[in-house]
């Protein structure tokens, strides 16, 4: 039977008693302060947590026959329960966070033990947050950590004062790399703030909503899922910028979790990433560099850029769009072009495309210029579908044709064109390649059927010298991709 089956049945089980093995345990736990509780390191507490632990798993694991399972796990049930309830009827801390002890290694949603009773939350809930208002989990190099630790701290703590997300997340990311834990400093706080997230979210907002230290702001929310997290993001009183930052950080960690995300989910990031535009525009412009490998973050910025200013998207734009010779990034950029497109008015949309294009532009004569650079294969870049609408949307068939004979008159007389190398020869051939392959795009949307295009495209692929001289197996392949959109009639 499985467990989430045998908790159901468990909670429907007529007269449970205590579970003695884990009242004992717990009791132990009990002689202890809250401070003492919830401080780390301290080897008894751990000893007593592990019993905790082996007495719950024996509960919910060892499998006997199926009525001896279910009243173990009604008698593990009823045992927190009743620190459940005296924690909530008496405002005590303490036995909130033995209850907690116990529910941790249980994993039952706290609904199930409030739905059928009348609890008054509001005491608990001010203790609780009082309680929560003095811890603070801040990270800081030991003395004697080697000079690079040191030397990563320092820039932290100067990016944090900079408002520069690279330096502190360099630290951040870090941490989360270098330790098991991460930022899991202490798990009965962290499932302490998830209590209060289950019975007062106003009060939860209410903390988080006041916390400065990067530290604490990932301590509240890396242990909260996509739904819980989007929840928390759909709050409009989230100001601080690296509050709004570490909530979407936390949810394109998550993204992949799901196989789809609603139009609802990337409206509400949406407005968290406007609330952080309309705080600080360069922090915003960071974090459009931090994300965009992300699909949501994309999504949603494509969304946002409809509703912000052409100075602002053309500063964004020639800033934060990085146009190199990888296209690794296409699809997730995709989804920003898309999201624009689908919300975008139409002097909106022609500033932006025709801003990229340009970019583009720049991106391309730069490179013909460059005797250092060396291209042996397409270029796409992650833009290349953005550069095919700016195409079939605002340039003439005749543009069209026209620049795609000249293209192709200079890559079949290529060897005509002075170089100072064969690899800058070779980089000019694949540069006209990469321009015409999206042009060969275009020219099939348009339904074009221009003979000389055809034949200067066919001397092309059947210049086998020419071809074996400066094309790859992979660039052949596009070439005759290309062929295919060129003679698609």
């Amino acid at each position: 039977m499985e467990i989430s089956e045998i908790i159901t049945k468990a909670f429907l089980y007529k007269n449970p008693s205590i579970y003695k093995e884990l009242d004992v345990i717990i009791s132990e736990l009990g002689r202890f302060s809250i401070d003492e509780i919830l401080e780390q390191g301290n080897q008894e507490i751990s000893k007593i947590d592990r019993d905790i632990r082996n007495s719950v798993n024996n509960a919910l694991y060892y499998q006997e026959s199926e009525e001896e399972n279910i009243k173990k796990v009604a008698n593990l049930i009823y045992t927190a329960r009743r620190y459940f309830e005296k924690g909530i009827l008496d405002a005590d801390v303490k036995s909130i966070l033995l209850f907690l002890s116990i529910n941790c290694y249980l994993q039952i949603n706290i609904d199930k033990f409030i739905e059928n009773g009348d609890f008054n939350i509001h005491s608990i809930c001010e203790k609780i947050k009082e309680l929560l208002t003095k811890a603070i989990l801040d990270i800081k190099a030991l003395p004697e950590a080697p000079i690079n630790e040191k030397m990563k701290f320092s820039a932290y703590t100067e990016g944090y004062s900079q408002n520069n997300i690279e330096k502190v997340y360099n630290l951040i990311e870090a941490i989360e790399r270098g330790s098991n834990r991460g930022f899991h400093f202490n798990y009965l706080l962290e499932n302490l703030i998830k209590f209060l997230y289950e019975i007062n979210f106003p009060i939860f907002i209410e903390i988080l909503s006041k916390q400065q230290n990067i530290s604490n702001i990932i301590f509240y929310l890396q242990s909260f899922n996509f739904d819980e997290l989007i929840k928390i993001s759909n709050e409009s009183s989230f100001f601080n910028k690296w509050i709004n930052f570490e909530i979407v950080r936390q949810l394109t960690k998550k993204e992949n979790k799901r196989s789809v995300i609603s139009d609802e989910e990337i409206r509400i990031v949406k407005d968290v990433l406007i609330r952080i535009n309309n705080d600080n525009f360069d922090f915003f412009k960071q974090s459009i560099k931090y994300f965009s490998r992300s699909k949501l973050y994309n999504s949603a910025l494509g969304i946002s850029l409809t509703e912000t200013e052409d100075d602002k998207i053309t500063a964004i734009i020639s800033e934060c769009f990085v146009f190199d010779k990888y296209s690794n990034n296409l699809e997730n950029r995709d989804f920003l072009k898309d999201q624009f497109s689908n919300y975008a008015n139409d002097e909106k949309a022609k500033t932006f495309f025709t801003s990229i294009f340009n970019q583009y532009e720049r991106f391309l004569k730069e490179l013909y210029q460059d005797e250092k650079f060396y291209l042996n294969n397409i270029l796409l870049t992650d833009y290349a579908n953005y550069i095919l609408h700016y195409y079939v949307s605002y340039v003439d068939e005749e543009l069209i044709v026209n620049k795609l004979k000249n293209l192709l008159d200079n890559i079949i007389f290529i060897d005509s064109e002075w170089a100072i190398s064969e690899s800058q020869q070779i980089t000019k051939f694949h540069l006209y390649n990469s321009e015409i392959h999206i042009l060969t795009y275009e020219y099939k949307n348009k339904n074009l059927n221009i003979q000389e295009i055809t034949t200067l495209y066919n001397e092309l692929l059947n210049n086998k010298i020419l071809l074996k001289r400066y094309a790859s197996e992979e660039t052949i392949e596009f070439l005759k991709t290309g062929y295919l959109n060129i003679n698609y009639k």
